[in-house]
């Protein structure tokens, strides 16, 4: 198995001494074959860094670098920097967004609970509250693991009196009208039937969120959300409602990061 390569960027230098403690910790419990992180004590220096040849498996990142280097001025036109201006999600934006790297994930460390709906474009995969300990870092890590093993998953359905299998990763949002079941993906629309209440009990649709008793969503295509409608990414600008009914799971989901 190829080791995961792994960057830490806080500009607090303990805090970087204290996740990689924490990885070599993790590494030797659960048997995950991890390169020595590379450790970045400020924002600019990771973005002036050549990471075509890196690859990072995860970033761990200090949502909020206090540092005098500020970049979150070269990202003024992205949606997360325009809410918050903030040098940990203006670098998030940039990986995301102009590298164009999206299969890598990134986990937040944080003092801060109310930056959730601000990285939400930047696709966290976990937020860490300092003080860092090794129970959070390992809760941060088995998530991004298992939720990273379910959207290689595929999903199998009969559409049109055909076996059709699509990969989960590719399923922007799933809605129900009728005895129908929709599932829009990057390129195409499916329909099969069935009911939505038992398609989102399967396993790969655990990370999935229900807005609403008709839709459910892939949280890596949610571009933002306002109090009633979620919006997705894509030249399409397609939305979505949100049902009263359902806003406080919205409102729980954007809590937990």
């Amino acid at each position: 198995m190829v080791p995961m390569k792994i960057a830490i960027a806080d500009d607090e230098l303990y805090v970087c001494q204290q996740i990689r403690e924490c990885l070599l910790q993790y590494s030797t419990q659960k048997n995950v074959d991890m390169d020595a992180p590379d450790i970045y004590t400020d924002c600019r220096t990771l973005y002036n860094t050549d990471l075509s040849g890196k690859r990072y498996d995860v970033v761990f990142m200090d949502i909020d670098f206090s540092g005098e280097n500020n970049i979150a001025r070269l990202f003024s036109d992205s949606y997360a920097v325009r809410e918050r201006c903030s040098d940990g999600l203006a670098l998030g934006t940039y990986l995301r967004h102009i590298l164009g790297h999206q299969n890598f994930d990134i986990i937040y460390v944080t003092s801060h609970e109310n930056y959730a709906i601000h990285a939400i474009p930047i696709r966290p995969a976990a937020f860490v509250q300092k003080p860092v300990t090794f129970q959070k870092i390992a809760r941060a890590l088995d998530d991004m693991l298992y939720y990273r093993d379910i959207s290689r998953r595929i999903f199998k359905c009969t559409s049109n009196k055909s076996l059709v299998h699509v990969q989960v990763s590719h399923i922007r949002y799933l809605n129900s009208c009728g005895r129908k079941v929709y599932l829009q993906t990057t390129d195409s629309r499916i329909s099969f039937y069935g009911k939505l209440s038992e398609v989102q009990q399967e396993p790969c649709f655990s990370s999935f969120i229900q807005i609403h008793k008709s839709y459910l969503v892939n949280p890596d295509y949610i571009d933002h959300i306002s109090s009633n409608t979620v919006f997705l990414q894509g030249s399409s600008h397609e939305q979505l409602p949100i049902s009263r009914a359902y806003q406080p799971l919205v409102e729980q989901w954007l809590m937990k990061g």
